[in-house]
């Protein structure tokens, strides 16, 4: 089931938008959901309930070029398999809270954060899982922009990440 996929894509002059109590029960992807939306600057979809069952958020912020805040802290992504380009070119975007999301099914991740600057920060925790599942592109760029995230400090305090060879495990 479709729920969400490409429902504001390309709406370039979005600049706002309110969303309460949105049950998405039954769905399964967000792939593109505010795609090319370049005038959103804040959005929050923490009133989205029962996205366990969301496989797919490809691409789902994409070139949100203005956005400063997002809110993601409700989302459920212990079956996400789908998160490439899902961030991607989000400029604006200084501080993104995902201490919500499980890493651990993601089979596709190319793009996540491309984009990205140095002064942007993302936040994680353990549930971030970086193993095979993420292509050697993605954990090269990963281990690129590690040094700009900031991580909760009771827990990564002293946080230095370690790869293999081969950048194909990630270990926190």
């Amino acid at each position: 089931t479709k729920y969400g996929d490409a429902m504001f894509s390309g709406c370039t002059n979005l600049t706002s938008i309110k969303i309460p109590n949105w049950d998405v029960a039954g769905g399964t992807t967000f792939e593109d959901m505010f795609n090319n939306c370049h005038k959103l600057e804040s959005l929050d979809l923490s009133s989205f309930t029962s996205t366990s069952l969301i496989t797919n958020m490809a691409t789902m912020f994409y070139s949100c070029k203005a956005l400063t805040h997002l809110n993601l802290s409700s989302f459920d992504t212990t079956n996400l398999t789908m998160a490439n380009a899902m961030f991607r070119d989000c400029t604006s975007l200084k501080e993104l809270d995902l201490t919500s999301f499980d890493t651990s099914k993601i089979t596709i991740s190319k793009y996540m954060f491309e984009g990205w600057s140095s002064s942007q920060k993302v936040y994680i925790t353990s549930k971030w899982t970086l193993g095979t599942n993420f292509p050697p592109t993605f954990i090269s760029t990963f281990a690129n922009i590690i040094a700009k995230y900031k991580f909760d400090q009771n827990t990564y305090e002293n946080f230095i990440p370690t790869f293999n060879s081969d950048f194909t495990d990630y270990n926190i």
